[in-house]
């Protein structure tokens, strides 16, 4: 019998590297921050700009709140607080 761990274990090795897991639709904040700060400072406006449209345009879908943070931590980093 697995336990909690070794089950959180299995969960981070399924999240993508920039913090979504499609099995179980849930977001890993620690990948997404990570993600971001490394997104060159050109890349943080485009690609907030994008999650926040996907945002918009599907608010009640499955990577809604993804899309959602994503674009609050592109841009906590674009007022360098993240």
């Amino acid at each position: 019998m697995k336990t909690a761990l070794d089950r959180e274990v299995d969960r981070r090795k399924r999240t993508s590297h920039n913090g979504w897991n499609q099995e179980d639709k849930t977001t890993d904040h620690g990948k997404l921050m990570s993600y971001v700060l490394r997104l060159s400072v050109v890349s943080l406006a485009y690609v907030g700009s994008d999650a926040m449209a996907a945002y918009q345009a599907n608010p009640n879908g499955d990577k809604a709140g993804y899309y959602l943070d994503l674009a609050h931590y592109c841009g906590m980093r674009q007022r360098g607080n993240l």
